[in-house]
Protein backbone atom coordinates (compact mmCIF):
# COMPACT_ATOMS: atom_id res chain seq x y z
CA UNK A 1 0.00 0.00 0.00
CA UNK A 2 1.13 3.42 -0.67
CA UNK A 3 1.20 5.94 1.97
CA UNK A 4 2.32 9.06 -0.08
CA UNK A 5 -0.29 8.15 -2.71
CA UNK A 6 -3.16 11.20 -1.77
CA UNK A 7 -6.74 9.91 -0.45
CA UNK A 8 -9.28 8.93 -2.90
CA UNK A 9 -11.64 11.54 -3.69
CA UNK A 10 -14.87 11.53 -1.11
CA UNK A 11 -18.14 10.12 -3.13
CA UNK A 12 -19.74 12.85 -4.79
CA UNK A 13 -22.94 14.21 -2.83
CA UNK A 14 -24.78 16.46 -3.78
CA UNK A 15 -25.43 19.21 -1.03
CA UNK A 16 -29.10 18.56 -0.72
CA UNK A 17 -28.22 14.99 0.20
CA UNK A 18 -25.78 16.34 2.67
CA UNK A 19 -28.21 18.35 4.68
CA UNK A 20 -30.46 15.59 3.97
CA UNK A 21 -28.54 13.52 5.91
CA UNK A 22 -27.79 15.79 8.87
CA UNK A 23 -31.09 16.56 9.53
CA UNK A 24 -31.58 12.48 9.58
CA UNK A 25 -29.10 12.36 11.82
CA UNK A 26 -30.31 14.89 14.42
CA UNK A 27 -33.92 13.98 14.74
CA UNK A 28 -32.10 10.53 15.27
CA UNK A 29 -30.32 12.31 17.96
CA UNK A 30 -32.92 13.69 19.43
CA UNK A 31 -35.37 11.01 19.39
CA UNK A 32 -32.43 8.76 21.40
CA UNK A 33 -31.42 6.81 18.32
CA UNK A 34 -28.44 6.73 16.83
CA UNK A 35 -27.39 6.55 13.46
CA UNK A 36 -24.06 5.30 11.56
CA UNK A 37 -21.95 7.95 9.71
CA UNK A 38 -23.94 6.51 6.60
CA UNK A 39 -26.52 7.70 7.29
CA UNK A 40 -28.03 4.55 8.40
CA UNK A 41 -29.62 3.83 11.45
CA UNK A 42 -27.65 1.50 13.72
CA UNK A 43 -30.16 -0.96 16.03
CA UNK A 44 -29.98 -0.06 19.59
CA UNK A 45 -29.70 -2.85 22.10
CA UNK A 46 -33.30 -4.01 23.37
CA UNK A 47 -33.76 -2.72 26.72
CA UNK A 48 -32.61 -5.36 30.02
CA UNK A 49 -35.57 -6.68 31.30
CA UNK A 50 -37.09 -5.33 34.07
CA UNK A 51 -36.15 -7.11 37.52
CA UNK A 52 -39.05 -7.36 39.48
CA UNK A 53 -39.18 -5.71 42.75
CA UNK A 54 -38.69 -6.56 46.19
CA UNK A 55 -41.99 -7.73 47.55
CA UNK A 56 -41.07 -7.33 51.58
CA UNK A 57 -41.52 -10.09 53.34
CA UNK A 58 -44.76 -10.22 55.73
CA UNK A 59 -44.98 -9.29 59.09
CA UNK A 60 -44.43 -12.47 61.37
CA UNK A 61 -47.35 -13.54 62.56
CA UNK A 62 -48.27 -12.73 66.42
CA UNK A 63 -48.74 -16.01 68.64
CA UNK A 64 -51.67 -15.81 70.56
CA UNK A 65 -52.23 -14.60 74.00
CA UNK A 66 -51.60 -17.21 76.78
CA UNK A 67 -52.42 -17.09 80.34
CA UNK A 68 -49.37 -15.58 81.06
CA UNK A 69 -49.00 -13.24 78.81
CA UNK A 70 -51.72 -11.54 80.04
CA UNK A 71 -49.45 -9.49 82.00
CA UNK A 72 -47.34 -6.91 80.53
CA UNK A 73 -43.75 -7.73 80.77
CA UNK A 74 -41.41 -5.83 83.10
CA UNK A 75 -39.90 -2.87 81.61
CA UNK A 76 -35.77 -3.53 81.21
CA UNK A 77 -33.96 -1.34 83.52
CA UNK A 78 -32.41 1.89 81.37
CA UNK A 79 -28.89 2.18 81.38
CA UNK A 80 -27.43 5.39 81.56
CA UNK A 81 -24.95 6.20 79.09
CA UNK A 82 -21.36 6.21 80.01
CA UNK A 83 -19.86 9.50 80.26
CA UNK A 84 -17.32 10.28 76.88
CA UNK A 85 -13.56 10.42 78.54
CA UNK A 86 -11.60 13.38 78.74
CA UNK A 87 -9.22 13.99 76.26
CA UNK A 88 -5.80 13.79 77.29
CA UNK A 89 -3.61 16.62 78.03
CA UNK A 90 -1.95 17.79 74.37
CA UNK A 91 -4.18 15.45 72.25
CA UNK A 92 -5.44 16.26 69.41
CA UNK A 93 -8.93 18.25 69.31
CA UNK A 94 -11.29 17.86 66.28
CA UNK A 95 -12.28 21.54 66.48
CA UNK A 96 -10.43 24.51 66.52
CA UNK A 97 -12.42 26.51 69.47
CA UNK A 98 -10.12 27.68 71.80
CA UNK A 99 -10.66 26.84 75.65
CA UNK A 100 -8.45 26.87 79.10
CA UNK A 101 -6.35 23.62 77.98
CA UNK A 102 -5.37 26.22 74.52
CA UNK A 103 -4.00 29.07 76.15
CA UNK A 104 -0.64 29.93 75.34
CA UNK A 105 -0.89 27.93 71.94
CA UNK A 106 -1.04 28.60 68.45
CA UNK A 107 -0.01 30.93 66.01
CA UNK A 108 -1.19 34.42 67.82
CA UNK A 109 1.12 34.00 70.97
CA UNK A 110 4.40 33.13 68.73
CA UNK A 111 6.88 35.72 69.38
CA UNK A 112 7.77 37.79 65.94
CA UNK A 113 11.40 37.85 65.31
CA UNK A 114 12.78 41.37 64.93
CA UNK A 115 14.01 42.52 61.62
CA UNK A 116 17.34 43.13 61.20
Amino acid sequence: MNYDAPPPPPPAVSAEEQIWLLQQEVLALRSGRKMAFDGVNVPRAPPAPRQPAVQPAPPAPTPAPTASASRPPAPAPAAAPAPAPAPAPGAARSSNTPNAADKGKGHADTPVPAPS
